[in-house]
């Protein structure tokens, strides 16, 4: 049977065969040509096309049309065959078929292909694309886009099979689909790639992309991209499943997501990376980034960052669930949330971390830090820091929860903080700690001290000093509450405060102490001293020196309160006072001690001297000296007062 017997003719526009055999035609087709089908065997259409052609055909054997088509191709088959097109497309070819079987469009498109097919079987486009490609397809099957597109392509599809994007993209893709199945993209694009998509599948992206790629999906299921980026992505994206972004960022990613699944980005970023998330399952951010990543999310689930920074990465959340920083910062991070769970800082900080948060839950920071790290923090949680510091760590928070800092500061930290809560310090300081805090609360510092440690406080709560000290410690306060000092010092520790509550001191100074305060309340000074302790004191309250002194003790004060002296002497003690109350010394004496002192209320000397007592006194009021003397004691006064000796003297 020919085809050119039955199935063409120089009158009539429409040709009608039934072939069971092969049909081969090469032919002009100026008008319409309408093919209606039942092809079991092989038909070829080899054509000029300005006209149109329709195709309506039952295909289970093999159509291929190798056309010139400047009109319009129509192919409305059911293909369980082969169905392929070699064309070159300046005018429309619309494809709208039932694919069991396998389509292959091999073309060069400057005008429009349209694919309105339901497939169970392969389509496969390679084509040059300049004009435009629509693919409206419910696709069970396999569809293949391997295409060099500077046009438009738009796939409008329901995907439960496998749709793979091979293409050079200069144009524009748009995938509007619904997706339970497999999408791939591996493209070169520096035009734009629109992904609307409802995904319930796996939607791989292997791309290099310097134009711009949009995704506003519902994924359910698995959205992975691995792609080079020079251009801006944009994942606008409604994630219960899994996003994964395997990048090298040079351009801008930006998602704006709404996450209750997991989004991990394993990404080199030397552009910027934005995320405007609500975050209710787990992001993780494996990335170097030399560039700048924002994080604007709420999150209630969990973020990982797992960072080598040297750019700038930016943290502006509502955290509800667990942030975790592991991250390698010679950059500038910077953390402006709302806590109300966890945050933890695992870093190798020699750039900026700055943190400006409302803590409401625990933040931890386990950080080498030999850059610069500020918390400016309103803290009613728990915020912990275990840090090798050897930069700057400034924390300028409100504190009405706990802060533990676990440190080795060879750098300076300094506490800008209003406490109502517990600051706990255990850290080794060779380098300075600041510490200018307003403390309701409890301050505790429990440190190791070769550098220097520097408290300006306003403590109406209690602070509790711990420290072993070979450095400086400056303490200029104002105490309403405790200060409790528990000291092994071999460096200077110097106490400028004015004490309305209690300051007790239980130290081993083999360095200096200086005390210049004004005391309404009571001071106590359990010491064993080998070096220097200086008391510059105006005392309206108690002061209590229970103390072994083998170095010198020296009080500057003006008393009108009551100062106790409990001590062992084998060094000296010098009292340069003006007494208008009372001072009592229940010493044990083998070195000097020297009272210069203007008296006008009560001294009482309850000391068994083996060294040397000096008086050099102006008295109005009353000294008692009940003594035990074998060694020496001498008073050069100006008595208008009482003074009375009970002592039994061995020596002079």
């Amino acid at each position: 049977m020919s085809c050119d017997r039955y199935c063409y003719s120089e009158m009539s526009s429409d040709r009608y065969c039934y072939t069971e055999m092969s049909c081969d035609s090469e032919c002009h087709l100026p008008g319409t040509v309408i093919l209606k089908c039942h092809v079991t065997g092989i038909v070829i259409l080899k054509c000029n096309v300005t006209g149109i052609v329709i195709l309506k055909c039952h295909v289970t054997g093999i159509v291929m049309l190798k056309c010139n088509v400047t009109g319009i191709v129509i192919l409305k088959c059911n293909v369980t065959g082969i169905v392929i097109l070699k064309c070159n497309v300046t005018g429309i070819v619309i494809l709208k078929c039932h694919v069991t079987g396998i389509v292959i469009l091999k073309c060069q498109v400057t005008g429009i292909v349209i694919l309105k097919c339901h497939v169970t079987g392969i389509v496969i486009l390679k084509c040059q694309v300049t004009g435009i490609v629509i693919l409206k397809c419910n696709v069970t099957g396999i569809v293949i886009l391997k295409c060099h597109v500077t046009g438009i392509v738009i796939l409008k599809c329901q995907v439960t099979g496998i749709v793979i994007l091979k293409c050079n993209m200069t144009g524009i893709v748009i995938l509007k689909c619904h997706v339970t199945g497999n999408v791939i993209l591996k493209c070169h694009v520096t035009g734009i790639v629109i992904l609307k998509c409802n995904v319930a599948g796996i939607v791989i992206l292997k791309c290099q992309v310097t134009g711009i790629v949009i995704l506003k999906c519902n994924v359910t299921g698995i959205v992975i991209l691995k792609y080079n980026v020079i251009g801006i992505v944009i994942l606008k994206c409604n994630v219960t499943g899994i996003v994964i972004l395997k990048c090298h960022v040079t351009g801008i990613v930006i998602l704006k997501c709404n996450v209750a699944g997991i989004v991990i980005l394993k990404c080199q970023v030397t552009g910027i990376v934005i995320l405007k998330c609500n975050v209710a399952g787990i992001v993780i951010l494996k990335c170097h980034v030399t560039g700048i990543v924002i994080l604007k999310c709420q999150v209630t689930g969990i973020v990982i960052l797992k960072c080598q920074v040297t750019g700038i990465v930016i943290l502006k959340c509502q955290v509800t669930g667990i942030i975790i920083l592991k991250c390698q910062v010679t950059g500038i991070v910077i953390l402006k949330c709302q806590l109300t769970s966890i945050v933890k800082l695992k870093c190798h900080v020699t750039g900026i971390v700055i943190l400006k948060c409302n803590v409401k839950g625990i933040v931890i920071l386990k950080c080498q830090v030999t850059g610069i790290v500020k918390l400016k923090c309103h803290v009613t949680g728990i915020v912990i820091l275990k840090c090798n510091v050897t930069g700057i760590v400034i924390l300028k928070y409100y504190v009405t929860g706990i802060v533990i800092l676990k440190c080795n500061v060879t750098g300076i930290v300094i506490l800008k903080c209003h406490v109502t809560g517990i600051v706990i310090l255990k850290c080794n300081v060779t380098g300075i700690v600041i510490l200018k805090c307003h403390v309701t609360g409890i301050v505790i510092l429990k440190c190791q001290v070769t550098g220097i440690v520097i408290l300006k406080c306003n403590v109406t709560g209690i602070v509790i000093l711990k420290c072993n000290v070979t450095g400086i410690v400056i303490l200029k306060c104002q105490v309403t509450g405790i200060v409790i000092l528990k000291c092994n010092m071999t460096g200077i520790v110097i106490l400028k405060y004015e004490v309305t509550g209690i300051v007790i001191l239980k130290c081993e100074v083999t360095g200096i102490v200086m005390l210049k305060c004004q005391v309404i309340g009571i001071v106590i000074l359990k010491c064993q001293v080998t070096g220097i302790v200086k008391l510059k004191c105006q005392v309206t309250g108690i002061v209590i020196l229970k103390c072994h002194v083998t170095g010198i003790v020296i009080l500057k004060c003006q008393m009108t309160g009551i100062v106790i002296l409990k001590c062992q002497v084998t060094g000296i003690v010098i009292l340069k006072c003006h007494v208008t109350g009372i001072v009592i010394l229940k010493c044990q004496m083998t070195g000097i001690v020297i009272l210069k002192c203007h008296v006008t209320s009560i001294v009482k000397l309850k000391c068994q001297m083996t060294g040397i007592v000096i008086l050099k006194c102006q008295m109005t009021g009353i000294i008692i000296l009940k003594c035990h003397v074998t060694g020496i004691v001498i008073l050069k006064c100006h008595v208008t007062g009482i003074v009375i000796l009970k002592c039994q003297v061995r020596g002079l």
